[in-house]
């Protein structure tokens, strides 16, 4: 399973992944306050992304995690941003929705050339 999401997140990359490359993870609309760590690159559960951050790491790709919401300034020289499970209010009492001004700072950025994964 994370051999295939690191081969998808590699070919929506564009061109392959360098040293210099930056990879982050949202971790802003990901907090679970019911289940911390999930889906973070230091989780080692089955469904965690420990193996994808290791994957990355033996390239040279420097991993960022986003705390905050989405702007351009936490995007600037971010290469790919993985968006995965932002929570509900199953999962934290507090979930954090992604609101119009984060949608136009990701549009933006894709057509600059950012890549964006979005996983549900």
């Amino acid at each position: 399973m994370l051999r295939r999401l690191l081969a998808i997140a590699l070919l929506f990359a564009g061109s392959p992944l360098r040293a210099q490359t930056v990879v982050a993870l949202d971790g802003y609309h990901n907090n679970e306050s019911k289940m911390p760590g999930h889906y973070q690159w230091s989780d080692t559960t089955l469904n965690g992304f420990s193996q994808l951050a290791t994957g990355f790491r033996e390239h040279d790709i420097e991993l960022r995690t986003l705390r905050a919401p989405i702007d351009l300034k936490s995007l600037d020289g971010v290469r790919l941003l993985i968006i995965v499970d932002p929570d509900t209010p199953a999962e934290t009492d507090n979930p954090k929705y992604i609101e119009d001004a984060e949608i136009d700072a990701l549009e933006s950025w894709v057509k600059s050339g950012g890549r964006l994964v979005l996983l549900g």
